[in-house]
């Protein structure tokens, strides 16, 4: 057997099948350390924690597993709780510790400083369960893991109080108030309540082993003697479920597959700003090729390149997010997708938006006019086409279209009627007559309308004058066609100028 692994020839799995225990929802923790300076213990517990969020979250949400994050705890023995060394590596006086990050209680993190945010973490955990939303508690660890580093001495309260409101802390479950009760006073002495029962689950008892290694899995009260890895725990997990349909999650492609969500492969064809941000397995581990929202062309050199799909002008609306064509909001184009811009401000509604306005009686109607002109469908195509700005004007003074720009003494554009309001055509801003209006005098409508009936009526004359002429002429010429077949006519020829009745008479 190692000869052929030495050579390549052979591929090893570990079959948990027959050593964890089965159950139709599995129960499983993770014992773990807020700790970030530990080398490379910390390194592969965090990179695992940002690995197995989407397993996790799938997991949980189909009911398939009940999991629970857990810290070890070190104690002090009483007869030293008062030393230097106690106060700078415990909180509650001495009952709850852990290592110092640095290895000195002089300078940088103290282990109080990790029992405390252990601590926060835990009650992250409980309040985000309450809720019905047990996942929170992997974004807000992966979360603190990234941004509230040692290194850059943002370890902490603050930064823990600033993460825990990212992730819905305050609006979607939980507050702070209750954050800050759960944690309550690290300095008072007396028991804590969670700290207490992590002492308890830690010691373990009857099937349920002590817990001394850090980090440590449970899986249905057995632990994990495994590598902390995505696929392995996944595995072993996934094993101990009985389930005539397992979760998707649980399939082998699933647990090895390099484009799997949280892999190296997922995240570099993710972080692409070429469009290729879908993760396809090939031999070579895996290609990134074009994602939703794009589509393939490939250019006259041969070389493939992702064009961006415009949501916004090529989706019929109907399809759209209702956020996106409501009569308030647009469609801003993004790469690979759409964004929706609801609830966008109407500047004329409040004041005209600072332009003039005034009140005309129009047809016996009192009217408010406004210069303010609301740009909403500018607004609309700019964002669906990829031109809105910062600072995009939602509004401009202008007159209306039966109005004229006037000069003002402020400076401020005011506008004067163009003509008598009861003859302007609103929507055109176009004047009759009878208004008043440039190129024309101001006469009745009836004496305009009186001299278009004469001017029809006098072409019309014409015309039926032209007709009778043209009919008597027609008619004549019938009549001397007739004639000529029976009698030679004047002037017609062969008849030798003689005509009817001698003489040269004519007819």
């Amino acid at each position: 057997m190692k000869d052929l692994l030495r050579r390549g020839e052979a591929y090893v799995v570990m079959d948990w099948a027959d050593v964890l225990p089965k159950a139709t929802r599995v129960e499983w923790e993770f014992w773990s350390n807020s700790n970030d300076m530990c080398g490379a213990v910390c390194d592969v517990q965090k990179e695992f924690i940002k690995e197995f969020v989407p397993a996790a979250r799938e997991l949980d949400d189909g009911n398939w597993t009940s999991f629970t994050p857990h810290y070890i705890v070190w104690v002090c023995p009483p007869a030293y709780r008062d030393s230097d060394e106690c106060k700078s590596q415990c909180t509650h006086h001495g009952r709850y510790c852990t290592p110092d990050p640095d290895g000195s209680i002089e300078k940088g993190y103290s282990g109080a400083d990790i029992v405390a945010e252990n601590l926060r973490q835990l009650c992250v955990s409980k309040l985000a369960a309450a809720a019905g939303k047990p996942w929170v508690w992997w974004d807000y660890v992966t979360r603190f893991g990234e941004e509230c580093t040692m290194a850059a001495g943002k370890y902490g309260p603050e930064c823990g109080e600033r993460i825990f409101a990212a992730v819905g802390g305050g609006k979607d479950w939980g507050s702070l108030a209750d954050l800050h009760a759960c944690v309550g006073d690290v300095r008072a002495d007396a028991d804590n309540a969670l700290m207490e029962a992590e002492m308890a689950r830690q010691r373990g008892g009857g099937d349920t082993g002590e817990v001394y290694i850090l980090p440590t899995l449970r899986i249905n009260k057995r632990q994990y003697r495994g590598k902390l890895a995505y696929a392995d725990v996944l595995r072993a997990i996934c094993a101990a479920l009985t389930a005539p349909s397992p979760p998707k999650v649980c399939t082998h492609t699933a647990g090895d597959s390099a484009c799997r969500p949280g892999s190296a492969g997922f995240a570099a064809c993710a972080a692409r700003t070429d469009g290729k941000t879908k993760c396809r397995e090939s031999l070579a581990g895996y290609d990134c090729e074009c994602g939703s929202g794009y589509i393939a062309h490939t250019d006259p050199n041969g070389r493939e390149t992702c064009l961006n799909i415009n949501e916004c002008v090529s989706t019929a609306a109907a399809q759209l997010d209702p956020a996106c064509t409501c009569d308030r909001c647009a469609c801003k184009d993004t790469p690979g997708g759409y964004e929706c811009l609801p609830a966008v401000a109407d500047e004329c509604a409040s004041n005209h938006g600072g332009c003039w306005h005034a009140e005309y009686t129009v047809r016996g109607k009192r009217r408010d006019v406004s210069a303010c002109h609301d740009r909403i469908a500018e607004y609309r195509d700019a964002a669906a086409h990829g031109r809105l700005t910062d600072g995009f004007p939602l509004s401009e003074c202008r007159c209306p279209p039966c109005f004229r720009p006037v000069k003002a003494g402020s400076g401020k554009l005011e506008c004067v009627p163009k003509c008598d309001l009861d003859y302007c055509d609103e929507p055109t801003g176009v004047c009759s007559a009878a208004g008043g209006g440039a190129g024309g005098g101001a006469r009745p409508v009836w004496t305009v309308g009186f001299a278009v009936l004469a001017a029809l009526a006098a072409v019309a004359g014409g015309g039926y004058l032209a007709y009778v002429i043209r009919l008597k002429a027609a008619m004549k010429a019938e009549v001397m066609s007739i004639m000529r077949q029976y009698m030679p006519l004047e002037g017609s020829e062969g008849a030798g100028g003689a005509g009817v009745g001698g003489g040269g008479g004519g007819v």
